[in-house]
């Protein structure tokens, strides 16, 4: 067996991304033969022997073509036991805050019509959001960025695109200032997401941006975003030198420092969530890194997690 492509396996299952998944499978064909796949499948994912029932039972599937191989990677990828035991061995903060946005990206509503602030994906020409796993299709998705000699050397691997043909639907590129949205009409669209991009302007650049994605919101409308709870990143970056998590932050907000901005450009906060919960950091004021990563999803106590996340709605 190529050692390659388990590890290419491991890492999509891990990341919980489906289309890397698919292509694992997808890569392996017909090697190795089903019951080897079954005994493989169960080591990677849940880190042990298959019993004797689970084992045949996904044999006799295969062989009978009841279950495809994706749809067995599927299932035991989404049972309680990878989810509460297994998955917990891939704690690391990098899997840990990829798998709580992807959950956060999973709570929006269906959309026909979608702007991206600041989407590009430095790896899928589909954007972040698709690559986040939205769930569902849409007819419209633009993706709004800078130019690539205009971003920060970090993002510079995201090409320019115009249209990529994704699985969920058609995805544009328009290349300019996410507080310059004056090309799009106003109410034309039914979401508008930003996922960790508000931090990389200053305030009174946000206030512009969310007053524009305010008025490109059709009444009813969502805007998603998502960004660092700059209480917790502050104890992250005490005695390094530095002032924010990343060189293109300009700022990291506090909750309390956030909310205002949202409620004066005219929304309404439906939901609000704390993203990598870390309570222990929030109590003692003491950056916990063996926490960092340890407590993945959508948490009720978004003062005490690592990622703010928002669903901010615009009146009917």
């Amino acid at each position: 067996m190529d050692l390659r492509k388990v590890k290419g396996y491991a890492v999509a299952v891990a990341r919980g991304d489906r289309r890397l998944l698919w292509r694992a499978a997808d890569r392996w064909g017909g090697e190795p033969d089903d019951r080897t796949f079954v005994r493989m499948t169960y080591e990677i994912l849940l880190g042990r022997e298959p019993d004797e029932l689970g084992f045949q039972n996904f044999v006799d599937h295969l062989a009978h073509g009841t279950r495809s191989r994706r749809s067995m990677l599927e299932e035991v990828r989404s049972s309680d036991e990878f989810w509460f035991d297994s998955a917990l061995r891939y704690d690391d903060a990098v899997f840990g805050i990829h798998r709580s946005r992807s959950l956060f990206v999973q709570t929006f509503r269906p959309a026909a019509r979608i702007l991206d602030l600041g989407g590009t994906h430095q790896q899928d020409a589909a954007g972040a959001l698709v690559a986040l796993g939205y769930p569902y299709d849409f007819e419209r998705l633009v993706i709004v960025d800078l130019p690539v000699g205009e971003r920060h050397e970090l993002y510079g691997q995201g090409g320019e695109h115009s249209v990529v043909q994704s699985a969920r639907g058609p995805v544009e590129y328009s290349f300019h200032s996410m507080a310059d949205l004056s090309r799009f009409d106003d109410g034309s669209f039914d979401v508008v997401y930003s996922g960790q991009t508000f931090e990389h302007v200053p305030p009174d650049v946000g206030r512009e941006v969310l007053a524009e994605a305010f008025r490109v919101l059709a009444p009813g409308g969502v805007l998603y975003l998502d960004t660092p709870n700059g209480r917790i990143c502050r104890l992250q970056m005490e005695g390094t030198g530095l002032q924010f998590t990343n060189p293109d932050h300009d700022v990291e907000y506090d909750h309390d420092e956030i909310v205002p901005l949202f409620t004066d450009a005219g929304f309404v906060i439906d939901q609000a969530w704390g993203l990598m919960h870390m309570p222990r950091t929030a109590a003692d004021g003491t950056f916990h890194w063996d926490e960092f990563g340890a407590h993945v999803g959508l948490f009720a106590d978004i003062e005490a997690s690592y990622i703010l996340a928002y669903a901010l709605a615009k009146p009917a």
